[in-house]
């Protein structure tokens, strides 16, 4: 049996050793609540130096999961590279400024684009495909999956020297349906009504509609001066007759005018226009159909080839991607 004294000691004990853990709990509360408190400041601070352009999102790329997917529109540096590691293309102006190949009228500024859109080769539009905010990569791009494989059959051989006639003969009377007449002209047709036709410098009557069918006539009177459609240069209505209407092409000898091959000289030659393309074997033209490659140029042929200057090579490229619009 304990005396009472013994008793009172041990609850006095217990009763100290109760503080103790409380006096534990408690300090670890503290400590928690310290944690948390200290968590929300440095993310508040982040958060401002973010806003505030001071820190720049991609150094948190890490902690994203803003991976790309098809259908984001992205933009991203990037710089393109030979097989013999030679730099053929860059958006980044400080690369392009080491090579010795800075533009200054490019603008140099991240490439944008939406993802499987079609807007890139194949195998830059694959490759961006999971990857993050700020991250970099290296690829390989085979001819397939970049410009193409290289075709024999788009190297061709052209006459440097087009000719036609200076007069040439349009119908004066034309057809269409109520449906292309209602497209056109935003109306039905009335008959004895004139209409201006978009991209025509004269005007059209409406002489009947049977059928469906739409009479028209071209409206021009001989000496009339005009240009016509995607004609570089003036030309005079020469005659009118029952059926037809006659031009007469007025171009100046020497002239220099635009074509699908690239620039070309006028020659004047009796009852004859003929256009000699200027061009130069190593020349780069410009045309309607993308870049073209003069190979070989003698006085009557040009040797051109229509392949993309990459084709069939291939590239190797370090993107880094720099913005993500995500649109799901």
């Amino acid at each position: 049996m304990e005396n009472t004294e013994e008793k009172e000691a041990k609850v006095k004990s217990e009763n100290n050793n109760q503080d103790v853990k409380q006096q534990k709990t408690e300090a670890k509360k503290v400590d928690i609540t310290n944690y948390v408190i200290i968590g929300i400041i440095i993310i508040a601070i982040i958060g401002f130096l973010i806003y505030n352009g001071t820190i720049p999102l991609t150094g948190f790329a890490i902690f994203s999961s803003n991976k790309v997917s098809v259908g984001d529109q992205i933009s991203m540096n990037y710089i393109g590279r030979l097989e013999n590691s030679t730099i053929f293309d860059t958006n980044i102006a400080d690369v392009a400024k080491q090579e010795g190949d800075l533009n200054p009228l490019r603008l140099y500024e991240p490439l944008s684009f939406v993802v499987g859109e079609g807007q890139m080769i194949k195998g830059v539009d694959n490759s961006v495909v999971g990857m993050k905010l700020g991250e970099k990569k290296q690829i390989k791009v085979l001819p397939a999956d970049g410009y193409g494989l290289y075709d024999d059959n788009k190297v061709q051989t052209i006459s440097r020297v087009q000719r036609f006639n200076k007069t040439e003969e349009i119908d004066r009377y034309a057809k269409l349906t109520e449906q292309d007449f209602n497209q056109i002209f935003n109306e039905d047709p009335v008959i004895d009504k004139e209409y201006s036709v978009p991209n025509v410098p004269w005007k059209v009557k409406v002489n009947s509609v049977f059928a469906g069918v739409v009479n028209l006539e071209n409206l021009l009177t001989p000496g009339k001066v005009i240009t016509l459609p995607n004609s570089q240069w003036e030309s005079l209505v020469l005659a009118v007759t029952r059926d037809k209407i006659t031009f007469l092409h007025k171009p100046q000898s020497g002239q220099k005018i635009n074509t699908p091959f690239g620039e070309s000289t006028v020659k004047l030659k009796g009852n004859y226009i003929e256009l000699e393309v200027n061009a130069k074997e190593g020349d780069t033209i410009q045309s309607l159909y993308g870049p073209i490659a003069v190979k070989e140029v003698n006085e009557t042929n040009i040797v051109i080839d229509m392949n993309h200057p990459l084709a069939g090579q291939t590239l190797y490229f370090d993107i880094e991607i720099v913005s993500v619009n995500k649109t799901k």
